[in-house]
Protein backbone atom coordinates (compact mmCIF):
# COMPACT_ATOMS: atom_id res chain seq x y z
CA UNK A 1 0.00 0.00 0.00
CA UNK A 2 1.16 3.52 -0.67
CA UNK A 3 1.47 6.31 1.84
CA UNK A 4 -1.94 7.79 1.06
CA UNK A 5 -3.78 4.50 1.52
CA UNK A 6 -2.00 3.83 4.83
CA UNK A 7 -3.00 7.26 6.10
CA UNK A 8 -6.59 6.76 4.96
CA UNK A 9 -6.87 3.47 6.87
CA UNK A 10 -5.22 4.87 9.96
CA UNK A 11 -2.42 2.29 9.72
CA UNK A 12 0.89 3.16 11.29
CA UNK A 13 4.06 1.29 10.49
CA UNK A 14 6.78 1.29 7.90
CA UNK A 15 6.16 2.48 4.34
CA UNK A 16 8.98 2.59 1.81
CA UNK A 17 8.45 5.54 -0.52
CA UNK A 18 11.65 5.34 -2.58
CA UNK A 19 15.00 3.59 -2.56
CA UNK A 20 17.82 4.34 -4.99
CA UNK A 21 21.51 3.64 -5.33
CA UNK A 22 23.77 6.68 -5.58
CA UNK A 23 27.46 7.52 -5.63
CA UNK A 24 28.35 9.52 -2.51
CA UNK A 25 29.49 13.08 -3.11
CA UNK A 26 30.25 13.62 0.58
CA UNK A 27 30.59 11.56 3.75
CA UNK A 28 27.55 9.91 5.31
CA UNK A 29 26.95 7.52 8.18
CA UNK A 30 25.28 4.21 7.43
CA UNK A 31 22.08 3.90 9.48
CA UNK A 32 22.71 0.16 9.98
CA UNK A 33 26.36 -0.08 11.07
CA UNK A 34 27.34 3.53 11.81
CA UNK A 35 30.45 3.30 9.62
CA UNK A 36 31.30 6.00 7.12
CA UNK A 37 30.13 5.99 3.54
CA UNK A 38 32.97 7.81 1.78
CA UNK A 39 32.83 10.06 -1.29
CA UNK A 40 32.87 7.91 -4.42
CA UNK A 41 31.34 4.85 -2.73
CA UNK A 42 27.99 3.47 -3.80
CA UNK A 43 25.23 3.74 -1.19
CA UNK A 44 21.48 3.18 -0.95
CA UNK A 45 19.33 6.20 -0.14
CA UNK A 46 15.96 5.41 1.41
CA UNK A 47 12.97 7.71 1.85
CA UNK A 48 10.25 6.20 4.02
CA UNK A 49 7.81 6.74 6.86
CA UNK A 50 7.66 4.91 10.17
CA UNK A 51 4.86 5.41 12.66
CA UNK A 52 3.91 8.56 10.73
CA UNK A 53 7.41 10.10 10.84
CA UNK A 54 9.39 10.78 7.65
CA UNK A 55 12.75 8.99 7.47
CA UNK A 56 15.73 9.57 5.17
CA UNK A 57 18.44 6.94 5.61
CA UNK A 58 21.71 6.09 3.89
CA UNK A 59 22.98 2.50 3.80
CA UNK A 60 25.99 0.57 2.54
CA UNK A 61 24.49 -1.79 -0.08
CA UNK A 62 25.57 -4.82 1.97
CA UNK A 63 23.98 -3.32 5.10
CA UNK A 64 20.71 -2.76 3.25
CA UNK A 65 20.77 -6.41 2.15
CA UNK A 66 21.49 -7.49 5.75
CA UNK A 67 18.58 -5.39 7.02
CA UNK A 68 16.19 -7.04 4.53
CA UNK A 69 17.27 -10.46 5.81
CA UNK A 70 16.99 -9.26 9.42
CA UNK A 71 13.41 -8.07 8.93
CA UNK A 72 12.43 -11.35 7.21
CA UNK A 73 13.62 -13.25 10.29
CA UNK A 74 12.89 -10.75 13.08
CA UNK A 75 9.81 -8.56 12.96
CA UNK A 76 11.27 -5.88 15.21
CA UNK A 77 13.06 -2.55 15.20
CA UNK A 78 16.82 -2.12 15.26
CA UNK A 79 19.00 0.46 16.99
CA UNK A 80 20.59 2.81 14.43
CA UNK A 81 24.37 2.50 14.04
CA UNK A 82 24.38 -0.58 16.29
CA UNK A 83 24.40 -3.50 13.85
CA UNK A 84 27.45 -5.23 12.42
CA UNK A 85 28.46 -4.39 8.87
CA UNK A 86 28.58 -7.52 6.75
CA UNK A 87 31.50 -8.03 4.37
CA UNK A 88 31.06 -6.47 0.94
CA UNK A 89 30.90 -8.76 -2.11
CA UNK A 90 34.47 -7.73 -3.01
CA UNK A 91 35.74 -8.59 0.45
CA UNK A 92 34.04 -11.98 0.30
CA UNK A 93 35.69 -12.70 -3.04
CA UNK A 94 39.11 -11.67 -1.69
CA UNK A 95 38.64 -13.91 1.38
CA UNK A 96 37.91 -16.84 -0.94
CA UNK A 97 41.27 -16.55 -2.67
CA UNK A 98 43.82 -19.13 -1.66
CA UNK A 99 46.85 -16.91 -1.14
CA UNK A 100 49.18 -19.92 -0.74
CA UNK A 101 48.31 -21.00 -4.28
CA UNK A 102 48.84 -17.46 -5.55
CA UNK A 103 52.30 -17.34 -3.97
CA UNK A 104 53.21 -20.72 -5.48
CA UNK A 105 52.10 -19.56 -8.93
CA UNK A 106 54.28 -16.43 -8.57
CA UNK A 107 57.33 -18.55 -7.72
CA UNK A 108 56.98 -20.77 -10.82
Amino acid sequence: MGLASNAGLGLMGYTLISERTHKALKRYLCIWCGELILPGQQYVREFSTYEGDVQKHKWHPECRDASAEYFREVDDEFSPHDMERPPSPGALEFESWDCALLKQAALV
